[in-house]
């Protein structure tokens, strides 16, 4: 007769069981303890469901383990990032309207293209979007990424890669994880993708069936137009606008300048710049340049106005 103890017990011959690394079961507890999180909202988060948090949890798993591992090891790794770009940012009428860009995307799983000149708010949008949406997944293209080994990596660079172990290709390893998963991949700075990145990720569209938002600069529909296959591919097409520039005007003060919030001259002059070339990109290098040279000014508007000067602006700012 087998006596079980503490230290000898009773063997678990459950032939469902899946396999949880203990690392992975120790950050999701840790995660859901740190952040007072249920099992279901946990779930939401990762892309999962409330009874395989449950059964991850409690070593009691069964299902698709490699699915399950992916989409909480993506979300651990990702959370410190999404974490700092949720404090930093907040919320404006642009950013609003992306969201429900995204959100349609996301919801027919189609290749979308959005567009607006640059600086008015489309990448801090995309930020606040997967900080709310921990399963969506975003890049920012730049010159040297915007191939297709550029973007590869960049999407590479994403997920949780201890499982790749060298045997198969970048391009193999990502579509594997992200097949079938319905996860929306975002790609900022989109007009940046050259013609071979472009035909990469229709490809990745086609291989995976994951809803794809491709965000840029006007010039990004041009690209498009030049391969007719490519454009009558797109789904839907949004031009990003936005109106309520006071709000976002007191937002930034508030955010990159608090303590001149009660300047009462400072707003006019910010407003200025708001409306013209770099929107709230320029807006933001204004009023850091501002704030530093303040102690040699009397007044956070007259250390404004002295920043413009200092700047690339071909234009003056009125009284």
């Amino acid at each position: 007769m087998t006596t079980t103890t503490a230290s000898n017990p009773e063997p678990d011959n459950n032939p469902k069981k899946r396999y949880i690394p203990e690392d992975i079961r120790e950050a999701l507890k840790a995660y859901k303890k740190e952040n007072l999180l249920t099992d279901r909202q946990l779930g939401q988060l990762t892309g999962t469901s409330e009874t395989q948090i449950n059964r991850a949890l409690n070593d009691k798993f069964e299902g698709n383990e490699v699915d399950f591992l992916a989409k909480v090891s993506d979300f651990l790794k990702n959370d410190p990032a999404r974490r700092q770009a949720k404090a930093a940012l907040f919320q404006t009428d642009i950013s609003a309207a992306m969201k429900a860009f995204l959100e349609t995307v996301r919801r027919t799983e189609d290749i979308g293209v959005a567009y607006c000149p640059a600086g008015k708010g489309k990448t801090c949008g995309i930020a606040l979007y997967v900080a709310e949406t921990p399963t969506a997944v975003s890049i920012t293209l730049s010159k040297w990424s915007g191939g297709a080994n550029g973007l590869e990596r960049a999407i590479f660079d994403t997920v949780d890669t201890r499982a790749w172990k060298g045997n198969t290709s970048r391009g193999e390893f990502i579509v594997n994880r992200f097949r079938d998963s319905r996860r929306l991949i975002v790609i900022d700075n989109a007009h940046r993708m050259t013609r071979g990145a472009r035909e990469w990720i229709f490809d990745f569209h086609d291989a995976t069936g994951c809803p794809i938002a491709l965000v840029g600069n006007p010039e990004l529909l041009t690209y498009l137009r030049g391969n007719d296959q490519q454009f009558s591919r797109v789904g839907v097409k949004r031009e990003i606008k936005g109106g309520k520039l006071s709000e976002a005007v007191s937002r930034m003060i508030s955010l990159h300048w608090p303590t001149a919030e009660s300047d009462g001259g400072l707003f006019n002059l910010v407003a200025q710049v708001a409306k013209n070339f770099g929107s709230l990109r320029a807006v933001k290098k204004q009023l850091l340049l501002a704030k530093d040279i303040a102690p040699a000014f009397k007044s956070a508007a007259d250390a404004f106005r002295a920043a413009h000067t200092q700047l690339i602006r071909d234009y003056a700012l009125e009284a």
